[in-house]
């Protein structure tokens, strides 16, 4: 990899279909274009779980971080960057060690191993830029603004599987657990899988098992069927009883009693309450000001929240009714645009026609006024020899 150029070799990772292994699958090739454009300086391996349960990314560190940082070097050398960061949690000491004796064989004076504190949601992307650099994303924005560019380790590692083997990216490490399984544990798993099987590798259902989620148990989506496919953004499979449920509250939900601990705990310093009451009296247009976009919906706010409010669920809602409501405006858009193309096409083709209909009236005037004046040319000598003597 390290003999091909950049494009070349940023084509070769978008073809193999490597995408965002931390949970969110955003294809790898997007990213880096938008990084490249952009005219970063940073690399940053998010080593960091992204909420309790899941340990993917440790078995993977333990097992593969000389192979992490190898694909990290091809990143570096893909965009030409000067500094590599890998964050770790404080509460990993074997992957932390795996990498310090990676990274003395890899002998790579532009990488840097950081220990992060073990405090959710310090494995969000802008969170972890922060706790890294000291650079602030900004509202609205991406890491790619302030220089930085993030990526799952697993990400790194399915990059240096492609340059090693040539093999694209067909399989992820999943973490199965909770107290619904007989043996908990991290597999390597091929994408399309089902679920079902993987259950079974882990020993199978307990007497507990009542609840399958996809994902951890903050953020995670509760599935109903053990049918579903593994796919890329399957970091997880929690199966639990009923006393452990995603992140919502089973207790009546209450008015909100202004308590403001909703903001005190929110990561990303929002106001979960003031984003609450926008979206519950229709008051859409204060949404994007309130800052709905920043949400990274990690459910904090609904665990403190003393009236048992699903806030977390709302800022979905709200984010879903906003795309529906650009999707109409751009499809009402294109409607317009459409229109307005239909109507040019019709104004062009009666210009046209009128334009046509009067030259063949010029025309048959011209054609007429000639006939006329050839005719009269023909009576002239006629006439002329019936006046001869």
């Amino acid at each position: 990899p390290f003999a091909m150029g950049s494009r070349e070799l940023l084509d070769a990772i978008g073809a193999a279909g490597s995408v965002g292994l931390g949970g969110a699958a955003f294809p790898t090739l997007a990213k880096l274009n938008q990084a490249s454009e952009a005219g970063i300086d940073t690399l940053i391996l998010n080593g960091v779980e992204c909420e309790p349960f899941i340990s993917c990314d440790d078995a993977l560190m333990r097992n593969r971080a000389g192979e992490i940082l190898y694909g990290a070097r091809i990143l570096m050398h893909a965009l030409g960057l000067r500094q590599c960061f890998v964050g770790i949690e404080s509460d990993k000491p074997e992957a932390w060690q795996a990498f310090n004796d990676a990274a003395a064989v890899d002998n790579n004076d532009k990488l840097t191993l950081v220990q992060i504190p073990t405090i959710y949601p310090s494995g969000g992307e802008d969170q972890l830029v922060y706790l890294l650099t000291g650079r602030e994303v900004p509202s609205g924005g991406f890491p790619s603004d302030i220089g930085a560019l993030v990526h799952n380790v697993g990400t790194a590692a399915s990059v240096a599987t492609l340059a090693l083997s040539g093999m694209p990216l067909t399989s992820r490490i999943v973490t199965v657990t909770g107290d619904g399984v007989a043996a908990p544990g991290n597999f390597e798993v091929r994408f399309g899988t089902p679920i079902s099987d993987l259950i079974e590798a882990a020993g199978g259902y307990t007497k507990r098992a009542n609840h399958l989620i996809m994902g951890g148990p903050m953020t995670g989506i509760p599935i109903e069927d053990d049918a579903m496919p593994v796919v890329q953004k399957c970091n997880c499979v929690l199966v639990t009883s009923r006393t452990i449920t995603e992140n919502a509250s089973t207790e009546p939900e209450r008015p909100c009693i202004r308590c403001g601990e909703c903001a005190r705990i929110c990561p990303v310093r929002l106001q979960p309450q003031q984003l609450h009451r926008a979206f519950t009296i229709g008051d859409r247009d204060d949404l994007p000001r309130l800052g709905l976009r920043d949400s990274i919906e990690c459910g904090c706010c609904d665990l403190v929240c003393p009236s048992h409010i699903p806030l977390t669920q709302t800022f979905r809602d709200a984010k879903a009714h906003q795309q529906l409501q650009h999707y109409e405006r751009e499809r009402a858009s294109r409607a317009r645009e459409r229109y307005e193309t239909r109507q040019q096409r019709d104004q062009h083709r009666e210009t046209t026609e009128a334009e046509r209909l009067s030259d063949l009236k010029q025309k048959a005037s011209r054609d007429a006024i000639s006939e006329i004046l050839a005719r009269k040319k023909q009576k002239e000598p006629e006439q002329c020899s019936s006046r001869a003597p």
